[in-house]
């Protein structure tokens, strides 16, 4: 299924997002975190939408070297979308504004103590993506076509 880096796709996904009926954690206490589901086009000429996903740094004390979306807790008083905007500054030196955020998904709570909201926005332009090295090896425009295909994931059920 095709996925082109559209305004129309746009709108469909702000109006897909404004419709979801997204499921929020309130229970435990788990630390509240956001992360970025930043949609742009692809980097490839084909025109589709990727997200973007980062290599964490190898200097990093926690979870050094994984693969994530950008991220983090959120400060005190910090809303959701203002944490994952942050976020995407301090790590790959995008400065969004509210406008181009298009929606929540659900709530994921970790083994780790966090629950985690991914907050869905809008990049207009991918050269705008500055990594900190501090903090990101690399990033990668993942194609959305790509991880939609059947074969292409694979869950496994972590006790």
């Amino acid at each position: 299924m095709s996925h082109a880096f559209t305004p129309a796709f746009r709108d469909r996904l702000a109006g897909a997002c404004a419709a979801f009926p997204r499921i929020v954690h309130d229970g435990g206490d788990l630390k509240r975190a956001a992360v970025a589901l930043t949609l742009t086009v692809a980097d490839d000429g084909s025109g589709q939408t990727a997200f973007v996903l980062t290599r964490r740094a190898a200097s990093l004390r926690a979870h050094s070297g994984q693969w994530a979306l950008p991220g983090g807790r959120l400060d005190p008083g910090e809303t959701l979308e203002e944490a994952a905007l942050r976020e995407l500054s301090e790590e790959v030196g995008l400065d969004l504004p509210k406008s181009e955020i298009l929606g929540l998904l659900d709530d994921y709570p970790t083994r780790s103590g966090y629950v985690i909201t991914p907050v869905v926005a809008w990049l207009r332009d991918p050269a705008a993506l500055r990594p900190n090295p501090a903090e990101v090896a690399s990033t990668h425009l993942i194609r959305l076509d790509y991880i939609a295909a059947p074969d292409a994931v694979d869950f496994e059920t972590i006790p």
